[in-house]
C-alpha cells in the first residue's frame, strides 16, 4: 500500500510530527507533502491506513 497526499496525490512525503499514539498499533501522524507543500494527518490503525486533508477533520 502507498501512502499518497490527499491533495495532490503524489507519495513524496515527510513526517513533521508525531501526534498520539493509541495501543501498539494506532497512531495519528502530522505529514508535509514534498510536492504541494500541504500539511495532513495520517491516520494508522491494525486494518487501515488513512489520510486526511486538514479541512476535513475541522481546523
Amino acid at each position: 500500500m502507498v501512502i499518497t497526499c490527499p491533495y495532490c496525490g503524489m507519495n513524496n512525503w515527510a513526517m513533521v510530527q508525531f501526534l498520539s499514539r493509541r495501543g501498539s498499533e494506532n497512531f495519528i501522524i502530522a505529514c508535509r507533502c514534498n510536492n504541494c507543500g500541504k500539511i495532513f494527518y495520517l491516520y494508522k490503525t491494525k486494518f487501515a491506513t488513512l489520510t486526511y486533508k486538514l479541512e476535513d477533520i475541522g481546523l
